[in-house]
């Protein structure tokens, strides 16, 4: 059997990359406002993904690249009471003591732990009794059976904001989930990712010479991660305001 030829994937993609630029540097906010002209706030859902300690503020995974979008996202919520949406679910890690995910991750967000709870910013909210936590084991949300009981006790709920971390991981997870299992059953669905309220994490090259990381460049994760969503159906808007 022929070895495959080794290609220049730098020079192969070049072109690529330059459009990648400028469609990200050309996505706009949209109004919420807006959103809610075409499916209403009583048919409207915000997601807030693993915006918790854990990833935010400390402990193995935290990130100051996650910790940002907490500001926003808090905006957004508080803008979205005002426009009478009523559903928040918070898909949160909350793992046992001896998750298999800790063989692929480092150790984080144990259940019981500081690092497993919301972000404080978000519970102060006066809202957030209305907040639905929705503890999962797994990086995809979709699996939790919460998730699923009360996407089926909600069926009239089909546009999604989705906010939180990673862009990459859990939120690409979500997203798909979301439009694909609406695009299964004929639905309309509105799935919606602003891009300042997630993120992902970086792990630098220097980080993989140094310490023996495997390199995780965020940037680049999260960017091709909003575009594969994008070719997909998912929209993606520079904010929601």
């Amino acid at each position: 059997m022929t070895a495959r030829k080794a290609t220049s994937l730098r020079k192969s993609s070049e072109a690529f990359l330059d459009f990648l630029d400028s469609w990200y540097s050309n996505l706009r906010p949209v109004s919420l406002k807006s959103l809610l002209k075409k499916i209403p706030a009583e048919q409207t859902a915000i997601t807030c993904v693993d915006v918790v300690n854990g990833f935010c503020k400390e402990g193995n995974l935290a990130s100051p690249r996650v910790a940002r979008i907490i500001d926003p996202i808090v905006q957004l919520v508080k803008n979205a009471e005002q426009h009478g949406i009523n559903y928040y679910l918070l898909p949160q890690d909350t793992h046992p003591e001896h998750s298999k995910e800790f063989e692929i991750y480092p150790r984080h967000c144990v259940e019981g732990t500081f690092e497993s709870r919301t972000v404080q910013e978000l519970t102060d909210l006066p809202n957030s009794y209305k907040f639905k936590v929705i503890p999962k084991v797994t990086i995809n949300p979709a699996l939790e059976e919460q998730l699923q009981d009360w996407l089926q006790q909600n069926p009239e709920v089909c546009q999604f904001i989705i906010t939180g971390d990673c862009t990459d991981i859990c939120i690409h997870q979500l997203a798909m989930h979301l439009k694909l299992q609406s695009i299964k059953k004929d639905k309309e669905s509105e799935i919606i990712v602003p891009v300042n309220c997630v993120d992902t994490f970086d792990i630098s090259m220097d980080a993989y010479r140094s310490d023996g990381l495997m390199p995780h460049p965020g940037d680049v994760f999260h960017i091709f991660t909003l575009y594969h969503m994008h070719l997909n159906g998912i929209r993606i808007v520079s904010a929601i305001e």
